[in-house]
């Protein structure tokens, strides 16, 4: 219902079949409509669009990864999306600029968020469509309650950076086999989802990064999705990732893992980024390399990225 799916819907089906994306983001609800799913046996830019076209799909869901695949493939520009109402990404923090290229083809875009515990669709954009909006998940879905809690489990007001918790009848309420980790992720009907979160005034929810990522510079957090957001708005650089190093003075600071132009210096970085973040935000190191590590589903894998480039500034 939050989304608005109907029985004349078209999808591909981008996400695989042991994911819970693959099965419940939008193929058992498409199902249960009389929709239809295209089975594709692999995510290939090119043969999305074809299909986007040949099938006249109405619906496409895919992790930021991929949708910037989509917009930088060369038959981008010629290919007929006429027919998409809405695209969602989800699996991770979409770039603006990736957000941008799709609304400049006239076409609807919103981030999406879920997990296993509580479900893939768990927040929705209500209607008229809040353009504005696009770089938050928008507002908890109809069998949905959410907050946002500090440290001490206590609910924090608007604009401050906390926990994401979620419950409802979708909720699980343990870990199979597993006390340790229920006893940290369940309490009282609330699954705490190890996310990071903001919520605005108007009640839209913005994912700042995991809770495990965040990382401290001379007393200060920083919060890796911040920081890669300005990295990638610079013209130069198609991705990046920002992890943490250790060092002397701070403790730590951040190391940017960028696919981009390899004549990029982190000083030339940091002089385009000053006075977009506070200084301590910014990047102290820099490696650029050709494709940045990710998992089976086209996330970032950041774990790979911080044991390969997380040790020393070179």
């Amino acid at each position: 219902l939050s989304w608005g799916l109907r029985p004349d819907d078209t999808t591909p089906m981008l996400f695989p079949f042991f994911h819970t994306g693959g099965w419940n983001v939008l193929t058992i609800p498409l199902f249960q409509l009389g929709g239809t799913v295209v089975i594709t046996r692999e995510v290939e830019p090119g043969r999305v669009l074809e299909l986007i076209d040949h099938r006249g799909a109405t619906l496409l869901v895919a992790v930021p990864a991929v949708l910037r695949f989509i917009c930088n493939h060369d038959r981008w520009e010629a290919a007929d999306l006429s027919s998409l109402r809405l695209v969602k990404s989800g699996g991770g923090p979409c770039r603006e600029t990736v957000i941008d290229t799709w609304t400049d083809r006239g076409i609807k875009i919103s981030q999406g968020y879920g997990l296993t515990e509580c479900g893939p669709n768990n927040f929705a954009m209500p209607e008229p469509f809040p353009g504005k909006k696009t770089n938050t998940i928008g507002k908890p879905g109809l069998h949905l309650d959410a907050r946002v809690v500090g440290e001490d489990g206590t609910e924090l007001p608007p604009g401050k950076i906390g926990e994401l918790e979620l419950a409802g009848p979708a909720a699980g309420d343990r870990y199979w086999r597993n006390e340790a980790e229920t006893g940290e992720a369940f309490d009282d009907g609330w699954v705490a989802t190890g996310d990071l979160a903001r919520v605005d005034e108007d009640g839209y929810f913005s994912i700042e990064g995991r809770k495990k990522n965040m990382f401290v510079s001379g007393g200060e957090n920083v919060y890796p999705p911040e920081v890669e957001d300005v990295i990638t708005d610079h013209p130069d650089i198609d991705e990046a990732v920002v992890v943490p190093i250790p060092d002397e003075n701070w403790g730590q600071v951040g190391k940017a893992v960028v696919e981009g132009d390899p004549k990029l210096s982190v000083e030339q970085l940091r002089s385009e980024m000053d006075g977009t973040l506070a200084r301590y935000k910014l990047p102290k190191a820099l490696a650029v390399v050709d494709e940045i590590p990710t998992s089976g589903v086209a996330k970032i894998d950041r774990t790979a990225v911080a044991e390969r480039f997380g040790a020393e500034r070179e």
